[in-house]
This record gives structure tokens, sequence and C-alpha cells, in this order.
């Protein structure tokens, strides 16, 4: 046997998940071919509901066999979303926040040739 690395995964688990993505995979082309042949109502019901449940259990499974808390991952991904939007409406690079550009309106220009007191020179 091959000596492996602590955090590279078996190729036991990685079968496992390859398995489980193909299945996956299938579920979605039927669904598209279902979309395809114009399949009827309950036929796409069935259908959109086993690439979902397939999807989901490939994720669940993936997150398993790797060692990975799945609700970790979720939340690393939502603090992450949640993160890039704070830091846009925060102003990120540009130093104006997006809040601020729809609060403070810009001044209205005068036009040339007006002073303040609105007398045409």
């Amino acid at each position: 046997m091959h000596a492996q690395h602590p955090r590279t995964p078996s190729r036991r688990k990685l079968r496992w998940i390859a398995a489980a993505a193909s299945l996956s995979l299938l579920a979605w082309v039927a669904l598209a071919a279902g979309i395809a042949l114009e399949a009827g109502t309950g036929t796409m019901f069935v259908l959109a509901s086993a690439a979902a449940v397939t999807t989901e259990g490939t994720i669940w499974l993936a997150a398993a066999l790797l060692g990975l808390s799945a609700f970790q991952v979720r939340r690393n991904l939502w603090d992450s979303v949640r993160h890039r939007f704070s830091r846009a409406l925060r102003g990120g690079a540009r130093g104006q926040s997006m809040l601020e550009d729809a609060r403070t309106p810009e001044p209205l220009k005068r036009a040339p040739g007006h002073g303040d007191d609105g007398a045409t020179r």
C-alpha cells in the first residue's frame, strides 16, 4: 500500500463521492430531458425532486466522508457572502458607501451666468 498524506481522502471515499455525483448528474440530465420532451406535471415533479434530493445527498455525503461539518461549510459560505455585502454597503474600496449614495443627493448645479441671487449676468 502507498503511504498517504493524512489530509488526502482515500480512493474508496472518492469513489463513493464520484458515484453519488454521477447519480446526481444523471438525475439532472433526466430533468433536462423531461423539459425538452415537455413531460407532464407529475413527471416533472418527480424528476425535479430526484435531482434536488440527489444533489443534496451528494453534498452531505461528500461532507461526511471528507470529515467536514456541512453546517460549518455552509456557515463559512454565508459568512463570506455577508462579509462581501457588508463591505460593499460600508464603502469597500471606493471609500463611499452605497447607502450614502442613496441617502445623500448631489447639490443642484446652477446654470452658468447665474449668481446666488438668481439674477442673470
